[in-house]
């Protein structure tokens, strides 16, 4: 029988609650920029600042990378709660309490990468229910719920799993939205065609340029199942958080627009700050010195310039199941397209190769027959150090490949998985891991010898058992992934490097286990794509109030 994940509150039946996900705690960066904006408009009147600052809520999140002074560039993380208990009592009746919907999660979770020298931006997207491992357990779980257990944990998660640094965090309750459009004197835009979604209260019939009052609005952002008419029928759109993404970011845009014309009337500013800043959750150290510079610095932005970007993932249509629990809808994370998405959007090169010589480990993590020896081998080939083979018990099916890191070592961590194909996960070991204390941690993991690395005989084992064999890296594997072979050598003219006459000392070729991408699951998705042309757009020039 299928047991509950061990947080109740983290994972909830999907079906139960479809029509309470709500939509209404999305953070939009429009929204999160609506206060750093505005404060534009009041940067000479400091007291006045300081009063609005001092509305806003302040939460303490541990260590922030401060990437300033090193790179010229800051990281903002931005997440929506869709916590039931902030609830009023008609939108508790309509999406549930917080007895009956408890905890919170992040249904809404972007980065906005800001470089301070050249006054770009770029913003990524993470799908909510992205499934990677849970930092400080050798667990895993959908990145929304990490909210749950605090800001700082969503925080983590991004920086260790995704190797993205966070310099601050913003989230805000959203319900607020309504007001801020309605402040904004609502919103113009353009419908291609009718379209509807009967869980978001989504209902144009009109097509052409429309004017959208907040609860329009709302409708509009938090629609996930979307249905559009065309050649004289309704069709579905089927692609559920990933097309609301693409439809948000065209939203932010929007409505940036809208608030950078706003900001030359005091009294429409006035208006939203005082909306916002009660509701807005920041972390302290965001000072309101900074936000004021930001506020100057980004004040022309062309928002749709800004280019937008959601991680590519490997969407499971069914219900997961992992470790006997039902986790409901999940996504997996995709390799190596993840690795180059997140470089481009840092404006950042490809990870570094990882040192020579250093050492990993490797657990077979399905029961397939020789999969540890054979992914061992290859890597092998790219210069790692195999310091054990073993078997861990399987997790589900389909399942991740799994690097698991040890203190220190994420970066190479995530370069050893940019060399990996398929449903790939990085993940840091607890924080217990470290040199063994014990001979019997060493002796639970056969460690390797001057033949090769050793297999252990003690049965199934585990990540952090596998460390103790004195590995900076645990490989578990998965159920679809493929091991890339190292580059070709090249002599100084730039031309390959005959292979050598000897076969045997030849590097290791592309280890495959099965198809990248397993049956039944969907096609990669991609890191920037076209809007469709049934969704809504901003108006043409010209049209709209």
């Amino acid at each position: 029988m299928a047991t509950r994940p061990p947080f109740s509150d983290d994972v909830l039946p999907r079906r139960r609650v479809s029509r309470a996900r709500y939509w209404m705690r999305r953070l939009w960066v429009g929204t999160a920029l609506v206060l750093v904006l505005a404060l534009i408009g009041t940067g000479g009147l400091y007291g006045y600042a300081r009063y609005r600052y001092g509305q806003i809520h302040k939460v303490d999140i541990r260590h922030r990378p401060i990437l300033t002074s090193a790179t010229g560039t800051m990281n903002i993380l931005l997440a929506g709660d869709n916590c039931r208990a902030c609830l009023n009592g008609r939108q508790a009746a309509a999406f549930g309490t917080g007895s009956e919907v408890g905890g919170g999660r992040s249904d809404v979770t972007m980065v906005l990468h800001l470089d301070l020298r050249s006054g770009k931006a770029s913003l990524l997207s993470i799908p909510r229910d992205l499934f990677l491992p849970v930092p400080g357990t050798t667990t895993a779980n959908r990145i929304d719920a990490a909210l749950n257990h605090g800001p700082e944990a969503l925080v983590e998660q991004i920086e260790d799993d995704l190797g993205i640094p966070i310099d601050h965090y913003v989230s805000v309750n959203f319900d607020t939205f309504q007001s801020i459009v309605d402040d904004l004197g609502g919103i113009d835009m353009y419908f291609p065609t009718p379209v509807k979604d009967a869980y978001s209260g989504l209902k144009v019939t009109a097509t052409g340029c429309q004017h959208l009052d907040g609860f329009q609005a709302l409708a509009v952002v938090r629609a996930r199942h979307l249905y559009y008419f065309q050649n004289g029928s309704w069709h579905y759109d089927g692609f559920g958080d990933l097309s609301r993404i693409k439809r948000d970011h065209v939203f932010l845009q929007v409505m940036a627009a809208y608030v950078q014309h706003h900001l030359t009337n005091p009294l429409a500013v006035n208006q939203i700050v005082g909306t916002v800043a009660p509701q807005l959750e920041v972390d302290s150290g965001l000072a309101l010195g900074t936000m004021v510079s930001l506020a100057r610095q980004f004040r022309s932005l062309n928002a749709a310039g800004v280019p937008t970007y959601t991680l590519p993932v490997v969407v499971d249509p069914g219900t997961y199941y992992y470790r006997g629990a039902n986790y409901g809808d999940v996504v997996f994370p995709d390799y190596p397209d993840d690795s180059t998405t997140i470089a481009q959007f840092l404006g950042q090169p490809a990870p570094a190769p990882a040192a020579p010589g250093l050492a990993v480990s490797v657990l077979n993590g399905t029961g397939a027959r020789n999969q540890a020896a054979t992914t061992a081998s290859s890597l092998s080939g790219l210069g790692y150090d195999i310091a054990a083979t073993g078997d861990t018990a399987p997790v589900g099916s389909p399942a991740e490949t799994t690097v698991y890191y040890s203190a220190g070592h994420r970066d190479d961590a995530l370069a050893l998985a940019s060399h990996l194909t398929g449903l790939v996960a990085v993940g840091p070991l607890p924080s217990a891991v470290g040199p063994p204390s014990s001979p019997a941690a060493v002796a639970s993991v056969a460690t390797a010898s001057a033949s090769g690395p050793a297999v252990s005989a003690s049965g199934p084992t585990d990540p952090v058992t596998a460390a103790a064999s004195g590995a900076a890296l645990v490989v578990v594997t998965g159920t679809s992934f493929a091991v890339s072979p190292p580059p070709i050598p090249t002599n100084p003219t730039g031309t390959a490097t005959p292979a050598p006459a000897n076969p045997a000392s030849a590097p290791a070729q592309t280890t495959t286990t099965t198809s990248p991408v397993p049956s039944g699951l969907g096609a990669p998705t991609p890191a920037q794509a076209s809007l469709p042309d049934f969704d809504p757009t901003a108006c043409p020039p010209g049209q709209g109030s």
